[in-house]
């Protein structure tokens, strides 16, 4: 019996997941069919994958609809064996919240603007102040 699970994820553009992982300084690998390792060797394919410096993985994959799922044997494996910073709620706050950042500070500069200045607000949110470029 499989313990993996894919979360679904409003994250569509694979470059952006790779930059937010790396603004996370997450350590990770981009291919075609990578491994993402779960319970007694069972594995999974993903075209990004996250290693939690335990047996497990954190992978993630196109699924139908064209956005990234994140696939991982969340409830056995993660969370008995990872850090804190990989367990299923907290990571993919994290990674979402870094998309988000890293999607907003694309389009930005795309639209000819500057960020001046980057900010986390006590709740955690991230506020970003840019002005025109000139």
């Amino acid at each position: 019996m499989s313990h993996f699970t894919t979360i679904r994820t409003v994250i569509r553009d694979r470059e952006t997941l790779c930059e937010a992982l790396r603004h996370l300084h997450r350590e990770f690998r981009v291919g075609e069919n990578l491994t993402v390792r779960g319970y007694q060797g069972r594995t999974e394919q993903a075209e990004i994958v996250v290693p939690t410096g335990c047996a497990y993985d954190i992978g993630f994959r196109r699924e139908s609809d064209q956005t990234y799922g994140a696939v991982a044997d969340w409830d056995w494996g993660i969370k008995r064996e990872a850090s804190p910073q990989f367990q299923r709620e907290a990571f993919l706050q994290q990674v979402n919240q870094a998309y988000a950042r890293c999607g907003l500070v694309q389009q930005a500069t795309v639209h000819g603007y500057v960020i001046e200045e980057e900010r986390v607000l006590p709740n955690g949110e991230i506020e970003l102040v840019v002005s025109e470029a000139m």
